[in-house]
């Protein structure tokens, strides 16, 4: 969910993947959710590895290098504690400043306020709850 539009700089910034709201499970758009220690933990280091070595957006995950990662934070209860800060909602924050010098940038700076939200591409491995 993006909740911040900085026209002037051409940024966003916003939640890109919610693990929980007010301490309840919280179920993706794709029907999944992180719910063991195992699974955030995995989720966590995919995160890391995203924000070491990728960072960059794309639109509908085919128009690559768009924009660029320009802050991150996996946000966890423990961690805004240890900030004296209170969070209703776990999960990762990312700001992304988009490349509106060319006409895939311009594409995805206006898809990205029209939708209002964030996609995030990778892979994993789906396991049935019972």
């Amino acid at each position: 969910q993006i909740l911040k539009v900085d026209e002037e700089q051409g940024r966003v910034y916003g939640w890109a993947y919610v693990l929980t709201k007010n301490g309840e499970q919280v179920t993706d758009h794709s029907g999944d959710v992180i719910d063991t220690p195992e699974a955030r933990h995995a989720f966590e280091e995919a995160v890391i590895d995203y924000v070491k070595d990728h960072r960059t957006g794309d639109v509908d995950h085919e128009s690559f290098d768009v924009s660029e990662l320009i802050e991150a934070a996996f946000i966890t209860k423990e961690k805004a504690e240890l900030m004296g800060l209170s969070t209703e909602k776990e999960g990762l924050w990312v700001g992304y400043q988009f490349n509106r010098d060319t006409p895939a940038g311009q594409e995805a700076w206006s898809l990205a306020k029209q939708r209002g939200a964030f996609s995030i591409v990778g892979t994993g491995r789906r396991e049935a709850v019972a």
